[in-house]
């Protein structure tokens, strides 16, 4: 588990599909989701293993611009991973349901190394806890600078 963990924790995606995706695993049904994309329903180890080989393959389409990928199929991928993935988390740390995959720190935006002043617009899409703490912190910030807290 350690190492699919380390593979999980290192995985970055865009934002944006991370917050739709986060939104999408509250309507998550392990058997009417996994089944189409799996064809069977593995164990949860298995299925976040295989769920990554073909989320890389979709993000690889993805960032090329390819012709047939599909934005829908990437991001029911994308929900079934991240749920998988926390099933797979609560299974092995049963007291510790909410203890994200990673670092909190892994969820705040990175800055980018060729020019500081940017942030980079990836996100860890493996710690489910930390990630819904530093949305919420990012939008918190936004709306402190805006005349909405007047």
């Amino acid at each position: 588990m350690h190492d699919l963990t380390e593979q999980l924790t290192a995985l970055r995606r865009p934002e944006l599909m991370v917050r739709a995706a986060l939104a999408g695993m509250s309507h998550y049904d392990r058997q009417r989701d996994l089944e189409p994309i799996l064809g069977d329903l593995p164990t949860s180890r298995s299925a976040v293993t295989e769920l990554m080989a073909i989320e890389e393959a979709m993000n690889h389409a993805r960032r090329r611009g390819a012709t047939g990928y599909s934005v829908t199929a990437h991001m029911s991928v994308l929900i079934a991973l991240m749920a998988e993935g926390r099933d797979l988390q609560q299974k092995h740390a049963p007291d510790a349901q909410d203890t994200p995959l990673h670092r909190r720190s892994d969820t705040r935006r990175k800055v980018d190394q060729r020019s500081p002043d940017r942030l980079t617009p990836y996100m860890n899409a493996s710690g489910i806890a930390a990630l819904r703490s530093a949305t919420k912190a990012f939008s918190a910030s936004a709306m402190a600078g805006s005349s909405a807290g007047c």
